[in-house]
């Protein structure tokens, strides 16, 4: 009896183990980063809107990771990505972002905004348009 409830708590213990353990190995790495606007006196609408807008260039300016593992990102990809967009209608889908207020000072709102790339779909372009256009330029 006591080895019977022993051997189901630890295929209980070892069951929730590899759940926790699959959710850490299938995660991806958020990207987050900071900005600023300048505290011009705005109010709290017209201020939320900028953030929105600089948050959403952020992620449109970043929406490459979608395309490519995390060891693959370098500074030649960005600087290709944003040659890319230049003057092309690229349309991006998120799933989930988020952007919040995290400091304020006299001069300046400080932000910072998160998203996953998995979360961004490129409905447009494909990986190996992107990767042509890089080799090419």
């Amino acid at each position: 009896m006591i080895l019977d409830l022993l051997v189901a708590m630890m295929k209980t213990i070892f069951s929730l183990l590899i759940l926790i353990l699959s959710f850490s190995l299938f995660s991806q790495e958020l990207f987050s980063t900071k900005f600023r606007i300048k505290n011009e006196g705005q109010n709290f609408f017209k201020l939320d809107a900028q953030a929105a807008s600089l948050s959403n260039n952020i992620i449109r300016n970043n929406a490459f990771l979608s395309f490519i593992s995390p060891e693959e990102v370098n500074k030649d990809f960005k600087s290709c990505w944003k040659k890319f967009i230049l003057n092309r209608s690229v349309k991006i889908e998120i799933k989930k972002s988020k952007y919040k207020q995290i400091a304020i000072n006299n001069e300046y709102f400080i932000y910072q905004t998160t998203f996953n790339p998995k979360d961004v779909n490129i409905i447009n372009v494909s990986l190996n348009q992107f990767k042509n256009f890089c080799k090419i330029n």
